[in-house]
């Protein structure tokens, strides 16, 4: 026999614990008394005594004052038990109604709980009885309240949209309550032998729902070049990169090319617009072709999804954007726009985010859009440094932004090794390679002299055969030969006695730097230099540079 009366804060405790209750519909008396003596934990007050106790046809005749005299009946043959009625039909239409109602009911009638009959549609109203403190419950599937709608007292979820919709009415009835629990499993009950089918199938939607490495490995499918439409099978990187992608708000990711990253963001991005609702994803990229790709691959993917896990299916079909009748959608956009300044985004996707221009700038109209919790994923290869993505890398390697820094070398695809990487590199330039698979700020990128042109430039450089002149600042790279022909080419100075002037002897047959002079010497000297050298090499033609020179120097040499 029960002794005392179970509180909300322990039935949340017992179910925390997975303990079994037990709960019968009672609505007199002497019912009461019994179900208390054999220790039954919660009996529920259904307004279906109006069929089983006042001879109705269905539970819409029952009057909120007809529920307040039986709730009264059943507190007095189980004063300790815990009791949860329902609110009649009618009773709770809007939310003042629902408010007044509840509220009537528990101070005339002493019920612990009230239950009523909504779900995603009634969510206000729901949030309205439990803000003004009734402890509400609600129960979804065969609705008695809505038996003309559904044309008589007939099984629902009897197929896997019909199941989905109660688990998002669930879903709903928990959002607009005082406590968030999570939805771990859903028993339909009937006698249809589809149902255990339709079960399994809902259990997997949970799963899938719950974790987006095991929906993309198991039901979603990209297009292999030779082998056509195959799963996921994600790599141990990418499986941790999905979880960064749900941990982390803002994520970066500097990447080597072809490790699949794009693929599996837009993989992601399939899971959280089918398993959430009202989610805005903007895809942004220098050009919008390059996004419009990304959100195709998006298409692609969730097209390819088995019908019995779209949850919610394409509503609006664009060329480079499209809906969900969820109410979630994603749509490409260039850079070169204002899309998305004005929009509250769900997540917002850079794409080679290294190559946008002035993205400096267009972070600073963008990060309000996410102000709300939304998410951002910069992806890129490298691209010099100096920029954005630069800037955005190195700060989060510091700890001084919200970025995830996230690197992915060319060897953290299990497919690539030695072997892969020659082949590769085999007619790649260095910057090439540092861009594309080594994942180098500093040796990628624009610059004013190219890393080769620089090394070469270098493996030029030669200690001269010997030094000459009055003031040993004439090296000499090759002496004179007379098969060969040779250009001086003369830099003179102001004449102020501040710069240098210098000169060079070219050979022609190989464009070499044979001879070079640097000094400070008088005019007379430094045209008596360009004279004995021009014979010394044969003759040559002696080329002066017209341009900002000493008008003395010019007249000495000319002379």
């Amino acid at each position: 026999m029960r002794e005392s009366k179970l509180t909300i804060p322990e039935l949340n405790d017992k179910k925390a614990q997975g303990e079994r209750l037990a709960m019968v519909a009672v609505g007199e008396a002497m019912s009461a008394a019994w179900a208390e003596r054999a220790g039954v934990d919660i009996i529920g007050v259904g307004d279906s005594l109006g069929m089983t106790l006042h001879g109705h046809q269905n539970t819409l005749q029952i009057t909120v004052d007809q529920m307040i005299m039986h709730i009264l009946a059943v507190r007095n043959g189980a004063p300790n038990t815990m009791t949860i009625a329902s609110m009649p039909y009618g009773s709770y239409a809007t939310e003042k109604k629902a408010v007044e109602n509840a509220i009537k009911i528990m101070k005339e009638s002493g019920v612990d709980a009230l239950k009523l009959q909504l779900g995603s549609e009634g969510a206000n109203i729901i949030k309205a009885v439990a803000d003004a403190g009734v402890p509400i419950m609600s129960h979804v599937g065969l609705l008695p309240h809505k038996v003309h709608l559904l044309g008589g007292f007939k099984m629902q979820g009897r197929t896997a949209d019909a199941a989905i919709e109660i688990i998002e009415n669930a879903e709903a009835i928990e959002d607009a309550g005082v406590t968030k629990s999570e939805i771990d499993e859903v028993i339909l009950v009937g006698g249809s032998t589809r149902i255990p089918k339709i079960q399994e199938k809902v259990k997997e939607i949970l799963k899938c729902g719950k974790d987006p490495s095991y929906f993309l490995n198991n039901y979603a499918r990209i297009s292999h070049p030779l082998h056509g439409l195959i799963l996921f099978n994600t790599s141990d990187f990418q499986d941790e990169l999905l979880k960064d992608f749900n941990d982390y708000r803002f994520n970066v990711i500097l990447k080597a090319r072809q490790l699949g990253i794009s693929t599996i963001t837009a993989g992601y991005i399939v899971w959280m617009m089918l398993f959430h609702r009202d989610k805005a994803i903007l895809v942004m990229a220098t050009k919008f072709a390059t996004a419009g790709n990304l959100v195709k691959k998006v298409k692609n993917i969730m097209r390819n999804v088995p019908e019995w896990l779209k949850i919610s299916k394409i509503n609006v079909d664009n060329r480079t954007s499209f809906e969900l009748y969820n109410g979630s959608s994603i749509k490409a956009a260039s850079t070169s726009g204002d899309a998305g300044r004005s929009e509250a985004l769900s997540l917002l996707v850079l794409d080679e985010a290294a190559h946008i221009d002035g993205l400096e700038e267009l972070w600073t109209g963008l990060y309000p859009t996410l102000s709300t919790g939304g998410r951002c994923i910069a992806l890129s290869t490298p691209n010099g440094v100096g920029n954005w993505f630069h800037k955005t890398c190195t700060d989060s390697d510091a700890g001084t932004n919200n970025f995830n820094l996230t690197t992915l070398m060319w060897d953290v695809h299990p497919d690539r090794n030695k072997e892969w990487y020659k082949k590769e590199t085999k007619n790649m330039s260095k910057r090439q390679i540092a861009q594309e698979l080594e994942c180098s700020f500093n040796t990628s990128g624009e610059t004013v002299i190219d890393p080769e042109c620089m090394e070469w430039m270098l493996s030029t450089v030669r200690d001269p055969k010997y030094r000459t002149g009055f003031d040993r600042n004439f090296w000499i790279f090759e002496e004179f030969d007379p098969t060969c022909n040779y250009l001086l080419v003369a830099d003179v100075s102001r004449g102020d006695g501040a710069d240098f002037s210098t000169f060079h002897i070219i050979k022609l047959e190989t464009l070499q730097v044979v001879g070079e002079y640097q000094g400070k010497p008088t005019l007379d000297m430094y045209a008596n230099m360009l004279n004995s050298v021009g014979r010394e090499f044969g003759g040559c033609m002696v080329v002066v540079e017209n341009n900002n020179i000493g008008f003395g120097n010019k007249i000495k040499i000319l002379e």
